[in-house]
């Protein structure tokens, strides 16, 4: 009769084990805005996936420049830019193979060239080519072989997985990306040789900066940040190139074209 006594006791305690492990295994509810119970459980694990999926992070295209390899190469690429800071086109034309590519149709040749370049007429100064080729002998280049040259390294090491129209490569180091497309604009960030994500269809505002005019480029950058990167440290492969090629010992320019 002793034992039989603690029978309802037994009976509580396990009773109350019981419901202190439904409580456990019941799912957390919570109410949101308009009343409705909602599960969320899983939801917090569901929507860090969700935010780890949407943020989006691009490489680094660091420069590659291997001009000093070969000695001639190197003292060719020194006679060019002090053509270029000249603005002598006499002395450029000694440099233009008469074959030239400047195009994927049939207008080739240095008289197309020129033509294109306006090298033949009385304001060859105002003429675009001064700038391209100057940035594209600054941002330096590589060897296809020992006769073969390419500018710059944008063109050759840019992720092949990664659209050339949708995508372009930061040439710079600590390059401001700004809220606004002026140099007044609120810095939001400095970009370092990155790859990044151009938005379509922009109406790219121009300003002169230091004797140059380049366009400000809306960019989205790694996790999403967007703001705006002046043009002259913003590099798509598919923008213009030179390659160059040692004929009878002497370097000269093969093509010098955009697209692709």
């Amino acid at each position: 009769m002793k034992n039989t006594q603690y029978i309802p006791l037994i009976i509580l305690i396990i009773f109350i084990c019981f419901l202190q492990y439904s409580c456990k295994s019941e799912p957390e509810v919570t109410n949101d805005n308009d009343g409705i119970a909602t599960d969320t459980t899983h939801q917090l694990s569901h929507n860090s996936q969700l935010e780890k999926t949407n943020e989006v992070e691009f490489p680094e295209l660091l420069p590659i420049n291997q001009i000093d390899q070969d000695p001639s190469l190197k003292k060719t690429i020194q006679q060019l830019k002090k053509i270029i800071q000249r603005k002598n086109v006499s002395g450029l034309k000694q440099y233009i193979d008469e074959n030239i590519k400047i195009g994927f149709g049939t207008e080739n040749g240095k008289t197309a060239f020129i033509n294109h370049w306006n090298l033949n007429s009385t304001d060859t100064d105002d003429s675009e080519i001064w700038q391209e080729l100057n940035r594209i002998l600054d941002l330096g280049g590589v060897f296809f072989n020992d006769n073969s040259f390419s500018m710059p390294y944008v063109f050759d090491h840019f992720p092949a997985n990664y659209d050339i129209f949708e995508f372009s490569a930061i040439t710079g180091e600590n390059v401001h990306m700004r809220e606004e497309p002026n140099l007044k604009g609120k810095i939001l960030a400095s970009l370092s040789y990155e790859i990044v994500k151009l938005y379509a269809n922009e109406d790219n505002k121009m300003e002169e900066v230091n004797g140059e005019k380049y366009p400000w480029i809306k960019i989205m950058r790694t996790n999403n940040e967007v703001g705006y990167v002046y043009g002259k440290y913003v590099r798509s492969p598919s923008d213009y190139r030179i390659f160059l090629e040692k004929q009878n010992g002497k370097w000269i320019i093969t093509t010098f074209l955009a697209g692709d």
